[in-house]
């Protein structure tokens, strides 16, 4: 069985224009979101500056409050599910990901 490293990982498909993250949400638990990239830039931003309210879109957004980082996607019609991630966790997989998109 195949061990998840980190809590959040990013993978970018240039092809089809699209980001996954990848969320470890237990020890045995990954869960995966596809996004468009330009979607998924407006919330790399947000979490890279650390914003205190809300950015993104109806998909997806995010937030930095009390030394954490929360990411709300949207899971149903009137359902979403946050993931809280800390600093650690989150500030160096999004500062990779701004460096291979060439900045934000």
């Amino acid at each position: 069985m195949s061990h998840f490293s980190s809590a959040l990982h990013i993978t970018h498909n240039s092809e089809k224009e699209t980001v996954c993250l990848s969320i470890a949400t237990s020890e045995n638990r990954v869960d995966e979101i596809t996004l468009a990239v330009g979607e998924f830039k407006k919330v790399a931003k947000a979490l890279w500056e650390r914003s205190p309210a809300y950015i993104g879109g109806p998909d997806v957004q995010a937030r930095y409050k009390n030394d954490r980082f929360s990411i709300s996607v949207q899971t149903g019609i009137r359902t979403r599910t946050v993931y809280r991630l800390s600093e650690a966790q989150v500030t160096p997989v999004i500062g990779q990901f701004m460096a291979e998109m060439g900045g934000i």
